[in-house]
């Protein structure tokens, strides 16, 4: 099968784009202050153990994470601007291996890379005030130097690998078509609708545990 044609059939899902499903304008995605690494610290939120990972997603965060988790947190809250792909897809698999809650607290920012993390949870909530922002397939991207067959291949690589591991969390692969659709370098911001139509968020509203 042609890669384009293999992206789309990966994309395709019953569950089709609406335009309510991202936000028309949004908070930029994060502080110069949080191109930092990631760091993970440990607090308590009232009754509540919460593991925070902030920053951006650098090669060997997973590593730093899992001991962390060995305490088997309530919680862990993101608040990231994105960063390495990779390492996020190993964070996301090491937190569904652990049946992990994941949040994005109000304030936050959660983009690219970071919502491949969060999506690693079993459970996982956006609260009110907070962000959630998915960004174009590579596909889109007409600035590239490769040439418009190596774009697609790579862009149905990527499509398949995430097709994988959306399937395996219970997400939507609409959320792939809505990624194929963002031209880039956007940042589709999920709305509240989005968020519940592609099963990002999976806990009735009035299941979600505070964060306060």
């Amino acid at each position: 099968m042609r890669p384009m044609l293999l992206l789309l059939a990966l994309a395709a899902s019953p569950a089709a784009a609406e335009p309510d499903d991202c936000l028309a304008d949004t908070t930029p995605a994060a502080a110069d202050a949080s191109r930092q690494p990631m760091r993970f610290t440990v607090e308590e939120r009232g009754p509540l153990a919460v593991l925070r990972a902030e920053g951006t997603i650098d090669v060997g965060a997973a590593a730093r994470l899992a001991p962390l988790l060995d305490s088997d947190p309530d919680e862990i809250w993101f608040d990231s601007p994105g960063g390495d792909v990779r390492e996020a897809l190993l964070i996301g698999r090491e937190l569904r291996a652990r049946r992990a809650f994941t949040r994005i607290p109000p304030g936050a920012r959660c983009v690219g890379a970071c919502a491949e993390a969060f999506l690693g949870g079993v459970a996982r909530e956006v609260d009110e005030g907070g962000r959630l922002g998915v960004t174009a397939v590579p596909l889109s991207d007409p600035s590239s130097a490769q040439t418009q067959a190596e774009r697609e291949n790579a862009a149905a690589r990527w499509a398949e690998e995430r097709a994988d591991y959306y399937i395996r969390a219970g997400i939507s692969r609409g959320l792939l078509r809505l990624q194929l659709d963002t031209p880039a370098p956007g940042i589709c911001w999920l709305s509240d609708a989005g968020l519940r139509r592609y099963n990002v968020t999976n806990l009735p509203a009035a299941e979600a545990r505070s964060g306060d």
